[in-house]
């Protein structure tokens, strides 16, 4: 026994996403609810937010060979942006690539000059 056509206005093609088909109108006066950002679209945010990314204080000392106390009194004093990401406290790339770039004093007394 051979299989029925299927009629033409019940077949859709998978290419023609952007058409409204009217079976599906009502959806629109739906009320929506809110829903939960998902993985992607928070780390968009994130990137846009810290303007680049961010890395966890423990790194960014690492990174600049200071102390915690150091970086953390760099935050206080806003020489270094910082974001807070649930219990973790971040530090922004750009501000820790330019302490990098910046000369660091030696600390002690300047020296004699004859």
């Amino acid at each position: 026994m051979p299989c029925p056509e299927p009629e033409a206005d019940l077949t859709f093609s998978v290419h023609d996403k952007a058409v409204d088909y009217p079976e599906f109108g009502f959806t629109s006066e739906l009320p929506r609810r809110k829903t939960k950002d998902g993985l992607i679209s928070q780390i968009k945010r994130f990137w846009s937010e810290t303007e680049g990314g961010a890395i966890p204080v423990s790194l960014a000392c690492k990174i600049l060979k200071t102390s915690p106390s150091t970086v953390n009194g760099w935050i206080k004093t806003e020489k270094i942006k910082a974001y807070k990401f649930n219990k973790t406290v971040l530090v922004s790339i750009n501000d820790v690539e330019r302490l990098l770039d910046e000369p660091r004093d030696k600390g002690g007394r300047p020296r004699k000059t004859a």
